[in-house]
């Protein structure tokens, strides 16, 4: 699975000539999500250790390895060992690597990187090194896992978490334009899968969700998207996996039949909006249950 690779998106919301061009320049949307994680991650970071980062899922770019490099002032106080993973990682151009790594980390010496393809690989890395990662980070990840990978995954990411470490959650509520196989989890279903498959503390001073929904989407193009943050606890995860995410998924599917039942009527257009993102996901939701095998 390619975590990061897309087809060329189909919006489900028209986009101005305006927004069209801001995109072109700043994603203002993963700005937003940028400034909360940064937020986090200081609030997080220890400043008498270094603090080893895995960034799962970070695309072909790894573009918040760049985004932490952007900041000095968080580079200067604190030292960072960034793991970045995605079967796409190594994609990134080394010159325009090189270029960020000399122009922020070299001068102050206090973050170092690596990017893997491959989980077994990272893996040794971790365990050779014998310093597992203090915060793992999932930044618009979560709608692209579908059903059979999630036990592999977040066994994973488990293995890998040290005792008390932080896992962190950054997605969106609502897709604004369709993606293949993509299904934006509701996130109190998140909260509470991590909670039971993983046994991992919510931490609810972290917890963000971005409310603003109707207006700015339509009119915008503000894409609203949530905030979690977990420590992991010295737990054993539960080996009952299977029925665990099943659960998860039935309650994903009667949200959204509870919506379309409930608002087949509306003329309003941000709820007709809605009504086809979610008809879409309750196809997807069942073929990923019959994929993981979760359809009995």
């Amino acid at each position: 699975m390619n975590i990061s690779k897309k087809l060329a998106p189909h919006y489900y919301f028209k986009q101005s000539p305006n927004q069209i061009d801001e995109q072109k320049t700043v994603d203002s949307f993963c700005d937003r999500q940028v400034t909360l994680l940064l937020a986090h991650l200081k609030h997080l970071f220890l400043s008498d250790n270094t603090n080893v980062i895995l960034d799962f899922g970070c695309g072909s770019w790894g573009n918040l390895f760049f985004n932490l490099s952007a900041q000095p002032d968080l580079i200067k106080q604190y030292k960072v060992v960034y793991l970045g993973y995605d079967k796409a990682a190594l994609e990134i151009a080394n010159d325009h690597y090189k270029k960020y790594i000399s122009l922020f980390s070299n001068s102050f010496k206090q973050i170092n990187c690596v990017f893997f393809n491959d989980l077994n690989k990272l893996r040794n890395q971790i365990y050779n090194q014998n310093t597992k990662c203090d915060i793992v980070i999932l930044k618009n990840i979560m709608h692209e896992l579908e059903l059979s990978y999630f036990e592999k995954y977040f066994s994973f990411i488990d293995d890998v978490l040290r005792n008390t470490g932080y896992l962190i959650i950054i997605d969106q509520i609502r897709l604004k334009h369709h993606e293949p196989k993509a299904i934006a989890w509701h996130y109190e279903d998140v909260e509470s899968f991590i909670c039971r498959f993983l046994y991992y503390t919510s931490l609810p001073k972290f917890r963000s969700v971005d409310r603003i929904l109707d207006e700015y989407e339509i009119d915008h193009q503000r894409t609203p998207f949530y905030s979690l943050v977990f420590q992991k606890t010295k737990k054993q995860r539960s080996n009952d996996a299977k029925a665990i995410i099943k659960e998860f998924a039935i309650n994903s599917q009667r949200k959204r039949i509870d919506f379309l039942s409930t608002h087949l009527t509306q003329t309003n257009l941000a709820k007709e909006l809605e009504g086809t993102i979610y008809s879409n996901e309750l196809t997807q939701i069942r073929l990923q249950m019959s994929k993981a095998e979760l359809i009995m």
